[in-house]
């Protein structure tokens, strides 16, 4: 009602709630969160202590929401735990807030229960879920080219990584995880140490030629310290094996060059032995196969007439 000289504000009193119902809603909130909720006796005032509440871990997984939704897959249950309390807590009354808490009891204690034990786990583990992601994001390539076992282990952890609850495998996952990094560094030593032993005996070829036509300038082949120091950097165990089944052609192409150097060198100076020029000869283009002494007789006298022409032609054949 109003009048020219004052405004006048009439105020209904609110519903009274019994007490069973007040019960209730206290219960409910032990049975959701796994605490108490402060007793009253009183509806409005009951209303104001569980909002007060539910902001209370509305807020308090603020910071979870913000690192984990989005980022991980377990980061979800954040994300709706939040708007389930958001929705919960801004009923228009107390009837309703109250009502609300009971009709969603069961999915409120199941995404609490998600979030709170993620937060738990999270808190304390974090750095290993993300060095496990890490590693798996970036070792696929390896893992392929490991043993069926290290690749079921590899298939566990997707699974873990995906999972939106991945709270009772987190301990087996970093087991699973650390034998498949042992596995995969030991199998990249084994073949670092096998290419690294390739292009050293290629190296150790190539100055033996050198020296024996001559050769003491640098830079004439490849450089054996670099050469091996850029295959010590590799940690694909595909590249690693990609490299030495390249160290066959490495060889012929460094050789070439080094022909090639000692021969223009000898032209120019007009000193020495003559140093043909290099010709590389594909032996396996000869022939596939050899099944009889016929078929090997064939292969030995093609071999000799091609090589034959290219030495009366003052070519120095490099066999590839």
């Amino acid at each position: 009602m109003r009048t020219s000289e004052r405004s006048v504000c009439i105020v209904k009193s609110g519903e009274e709630l019994p007490q069973s119902l007040l019960d209730e809603v206290q219960d409910n909130f032990k049975y959701i969160f796994n605490k108490e909720l402060t007793r009253s006796t009183n509806g409005n005032e009951l209303s104001d202590l569980l909002k007060a509440e539910l902001e209370k871990i509305y807020t308090s997984f603020e910071k979870d929401e913000d690192t984990f939704y989005g980022s991980y897959p377990f980061g979800n249950v954040f994300h709706q735990l939040r708007r389930k309390l958001e929705d919960t807590k801004t009923a228009r009354d107390p009837k309703s807030l109250f009502k609300r808490l009971a009709d969603n009891k069961e999915d409120l204690k199941n995404t609490f229960d998600l979030a709170k034990g993620m937060a738990d786990i999270m808190s304390r583990a974090k750095a290993d879920y993300d060095a496990i992601r890490d590693f798996q994001q970036h070792n696929q390539e390896n893992i392929r080219e490991l043993n069926p076992d290290a690749i079921e282990k590899s298939d566990k952890i997707e699974a873990f990584l995906r999972s939106e609850d991945p709270r009772h495998e987190l301990r087996h996952i970093i087991k699973a995880y650390k034998e498949l990094k042992e596995e995969i560094k030991d199998w990249i030593a084994q073949i670092r140490d096998e290419v690294l032993a390739s292009y050293g005996k290629v190296f150790d070829e190539l100055e033996s030629e050198a020296n024996s036509l001559n050769v003491t300038e640098s830079a004439v082949y490849g450089d054996r310290e670099k050469t091996l120091a850029n295959i010590k950097k590799l940690h694909s165990i595909t590249q690693l094996k990609l490299r030495k089944s390249q160290a066959s052609a490495f060889k012929s192409e460094e050789l070439s060059k080094l022909l090639h150097f000692a021969s223009q060198k000898q032209a120019a100076s007009g000193e020495g032995t003559k140093v043909n020029e290099p010709e590389a000869y594909y032996i396996t283009n000869v022939k596939a196969t050899i099944s009889n002494e016929a078929e090997l007789e064939d292969y030995l006298n093609r071999v000799k007439k091609d090589m034959t022409a290219l030495l009366k032609a003052n070519k120095t054949i490099i066999i590839k």
